[in-house]
């Protein structure tokens, strides 16, 4: 009897009115859920108390950071009744967390195409392997390329998983074969409505040497490769010296870095070479430089590899060189193999 006249003295205190006496106790899982009871304008932020009347209620809590994050409940309630309501809206709430973030992650894919204009250099090198000779003149066409590798938060955008060995938004993603790169462009241009692909292997050197800006470089933006790669003697817990060794990478944690840290080359592109080997569309002859068209070549005619280039971060300089070529099996999945995007779409 005591609680009955305590409840109702309070009720009155604050101004309920008689037909107000029951009370709902609205609860969220998520902070800053905004409550409505009955259409009403806003009442608060949960977790609050609402004095209600007997009868039929309709209670909506939404998210006041996504509009589209709601939960909705019809309930009965009786005079001087209080109920409990918790709503549930952090498994709808981490779902926009994640579209959100994945429009972050291919909207920056889009912001950092760097427009290449096209041009004639000399591609190969006479110091190389054999797979580099001979130097030939290669006319290539106006295209954009992606100043970065791609990484892993624009793969987990995309396909919804994160096959690297390596862990970290601003990685590289690896461990991704050149036909599961054709999976990911697929669905990255459906999402996007643009036109991304690998870039052949004639338009990754003349990118790499700098295109019509180059400066006649060793490396992707330097004839010092550490200014502008990360390889086995810096990728590592300290700087290595020395012979190459696999024992010594190991041994120092050699692993990938976040794409862009290191110096870009004359075009403004990162990590071209080093970091991770990136797929070129391709498919790889190791004579094909005796026959290779003159304008825009696309690869060989024939042939069981894919293209790689620029090296990766377990390896002696000699592999990140401009020139430098690789090819291997298309379902090739290692966590020093990479790729970035490029296009022929206007900005």
């Amino acid at each position: 009897m005591k609680n009955i006249i305590l409840f109702t003295v309070m009720l009155m205190l604050l101004g309920c009115g008689k037909d107000k006496n029951a009370i709902l106790h609205i609860k969220a899982d998520i902070t800053d859920a905004v409550v409505y009871v009955d259409g009403d304008k806003q009442k608060g932020v949960a977790p609050m108390d609402v004095f209600v009347s007997e009868g039929v209620h309709e209670i909506k809590v939404v998210s006041n950071k996504y509009t589209d994050c709601i939960f909705e409940q019809s309930l009965v309630i009786r005079e001087f009744e209080e109920k409990d309501i918790y709503s549930k809206l952090s498994a709808l709430f981490e779902l926009e967390e994640n579209k959100e973030r994945a429009k972050t992650a291919l909207k920056a894919i889009k912001d950092n195409m760097v427009f290449i204009s096209g041009g004639t250099f000399q591609m190969g090198s006479n110091n190389g392997d054999d797979d580099e000779k001979p130097v030939h003149s290669v006319t290539v066409s106006d295209f954009y390329m992606c100043a970065t590798e791609v990484t892993q938060s624009q793969w987990e955008a995309v396909m919804g998983n994160n096959p690297s060995h390596f862990k970290g938004s601003n990685l590289p993603v690896e461990q991704v074969s050149w036909n599961y790169i054709q999976e990911f462009l697929q669905k990255l241009n459906k999402m996007t409505g643009e036109n991304y692909r690998l870039p052949t292997e004639a338009e990754w050197e003349y990118a790499a040497r700098g295109g019509n800006k180059s400066k006649g470089y060793e490396y992707a933006g330097s004839n010092n490769v550490g200014e502008v790669a990360w390889y086995w003697k810096n990728s590592g817990d300290k700087e290595l010296n020395g012979d190459w060794e696999i024992d010594k990478i190991i041994d120092n944690n050699c692993k990938t870095h976040p794409v862009g840290q290191k110096q870009p080359n004359e075009l403004g592109l990162y990590d071209m070479s080093g970091n991770v080997w990136e797929w070129c569309n391709d498919l790889y002859a190791e004579d094909y430089y005796n026959n290779s068209p003159t304008n825009d070549p696309q690869g060989s005619n024939s042939g069981s590899y894919r293209v790689r280039r620029g090296g990766g971060y377990g390896l002696d300089s000699y592999y990140l060189r401009c020139s430098g070529r690789g090819g291997s099996y298309p379902t090739s999945a290692y966590h020093y193999f990479g790729f970035r995007v490029c296009s022929v779409l206007v900005k």
